[in-house]
């Protein structure tokens, strides 16, 4: 089976010790950026306050509890994955 095209897309993803769940996916990197930003302000908002610990890049935000951080952790994360469309031979 061949595909005609691939493309990528691009899904943000929320896990945390308890649950994985995707939160949107978008076309383009930039889009999924622009929604990953106001996600981490959606989380910091609600994140338990002896979560002290904090790293960030252009593609995931991540926050935990110093020494813990397997088991009390929150993080946000853009993952692409391709996908392949069209008619199949």
């Amino acid at each position: 089976m061949e595909f005609e095209e691939m493309i990528t897309i691009y899904t943000i993803i929320h896990a945390t010790p308890q649950q994985m769940v995707g939160l949107g996916s978008y076309q383009t990197l930039a889009a999924a950026r622009k929604e990953l930003k106001k996600q981490i302000c959606a989380e910091k908002k609600v994140v338990p306050a002896d979560y002290n610990c904090e790293e960030q890049g252009e593609n995931f935000w991540e926050v935990y509890q110093d020494g813990f951080a397997a088991a009390a952790y929150s993080r946000l994360e853009i993952v692409p994955a391709m996908l392949h469309y069209g008619e199949c031979a």
